[in-house]
């Protein structure tokens, strides 16, 4: 054979080991991707999840918060009450005193 007939074997040989790792490397990236979107799914489910908790106890503290705005503005009423009637008895007091 000539020198011709041995570069051009030569070559085709090249030639199918490239197409062979060009395959394999296309396989192994096919199974790359499946794994890449296999982790973002389970890790937006984690987010959801995390969001969903953080939610439910944000509510919790608002909840919480109001309840004790409720109450405070219910002793502030109360208090306020109690200083009209005071306030009252007072000027009552006042004028039964200017009366005589």
């Amino acid at each position: 054979m000539g020198n011709l007939t041995d570069d051009m074997t030569r070559l085709r040989e090249e030639i199918d080991t490239l197409r062979s790792s060009r395959g394999a490397l296309m396989h192994e990236l096919a199974q790359d991707i499946r794994g890449l979107k296999s982790s973002v799914s389970s890790l937006l489910s984690e987010f959801a999840s995390a969001h969903l908790d953080m939610a439910m106890s944000s509510k919790k503290s608002r909840v919480a918060f109001v309840s004790g705005i409720k109450e405070f503005v219910t002793g502030m009423k109360k208090d306020i009450t109690g200083m009209k009637r005071d306030m009252q008895n007072d000027i009552a007091g006042a004028r039964n005193a200017w009366r005589g």
